[in-house]
């Protein structure tokens, strides 16, 4: 789940650890100087406990990864593990087996607070029902993967930004192929089940859902013709992912962003993270901005999409398939609008 505020600067991404998708949070906010080495102390203690807790943890499973895989020699088995705070076997791509399974769903690895994993309404609450009401206050808005481009419509609307400014280009994590529910032991989700609904997660996804079919209801009654712009975006996305991620617009891309002295990400050059295939990274087209990876098709999209849509609001085609792409644009057209400034 995502979560965007016009007044805390803060989302995050959380998956319900069979769904498929990576997690990961991030808050920014300020505190009291004492606050702040209170909860730095607290968060160490924390850590130093989870730290233990997970390396016996790992012991056990590597014993018997290696006894599964018919070795005696736990070293060997260890070089079968995915390493990460959410690997639980020896392959990410499949199930794991019921005893690994049941253990990973009696005990998910989220705590309160941050650093993550953490509980997903611990972003800006204590609890989950303070958390939604927190979102029913409409300062919060929660954005729910397995719902993302209803999701991402209202976001536009609720940041005030274009629709071409949330077109996905990409998903990250493109190489993690996870399990879908359906293949994990029926016994383990019955019980991760319980456990989600136990810790309050499963209310707050719940409460999430409804306050999202809310906001896409109000939508509706102030005029907006929501389908339309859902559909919108479906169309934009899938032109701007077949030409952005061509080699001819992936050079145009990596040439403009080196234009602007962006250096290439430590993490992204080696595809460490695992965000996309191996040619992305090691072609140069990821680069450092604030930290966070940005891939020379992330701006692709936003661009091209940006000159997508302008060609349809302003009637000069009457369909995102008719519309001409960036550099196929009038020039009168291009220079007038600010939405190109940083374009190439």
């Amino acid at each position: 789940m995502y979560e965007a505020s016009s007044s805390v600067s803060a989302y995050e991404f959380y998956e319900y650890g069979v769904t498929g998708e990576m997690s990961a949070e991030r808050i920014n906010y300020s505190e009291n100087k004492e606050g702040e080495e209170r909860w730095r102390d607290e968060t160490l203690l924390s850590e130093r406990k989870y730290h233990t807790d997970t390396v016996h943890r790992k012991l056990a499973r590597k014993r018997r990864v290696g006894k599964r895989l018919g070795q005696s020699d736990t070293k060997n088995a260890t070089q079968k593990l995915i390493k990460g705070s959410f690997h639980y076997h020896g392959d990410e791509t499949t199930a794991p087996p019921e005893d690994i399974a049941l253990g990973f769903a009696r005990h998910l690895p989220y705590k309160p607070g941050m650093p993550g994993p953490s509980f997903t309404y611990t972003a800006y609450a204590t609890a989950p029902k303070e958390a939604l009401d927190v979102l029913r206050t409409g300062r919060v808005l929660a954005l729910i993967t397995e719902r993302l481009d209803e999701s991402l419509v209202v976001a536009s609307h609720f940041l005030g930004i274009s629709l071409a400014d949330v077109v996905l280009t990409k998903h990250r994590k493109a190489l993690s192929k996870h399990p879908k529910q359906s293949d994990w032991p029926a016994s383990a989700i019955h019980v991760l089940n319980q456990t989600l609904n136990s810790n309050g997660e499963m209310e707050y996804y719940h409460g999430a859902n409804h306050i999202l079919d809310f906001r896409i209801k109000l939508l509706r009654q102030e005029g907006v013709d929501f389908d339309a712009e859902l559909q919108m975006l479906k169309d934009m996305r899938e032109r701007v992912t077949k030409v952005c991620l061509s080699e001819e617009y992936l050079e145009v891309y990596r040439k403009h962003l080196n234009g602007f002295g962006l250096s290439q990400h430590s993490a992204g050059g080696t595809n460490r993270l695992r965000d996309t295939e191996d040619k992305f990274a090691e072609g140069g087209h990821s680069f450092s901005l604030n930290r966070e990876i940005l891939y020379s098709y992330d701006v692709c999209g936003g661009c091209e999409a940006h000159a997508l849509l302008y060609s349809v609001k302003n009637k000069l085609v009457s369909s995102i398939s008719e519309a001409p792409l960036l550099r196929d644009l009038d020039t009168k057209h291009r220079t007038s609008n600010l939405d190109f400034l940083k374009c190439p």
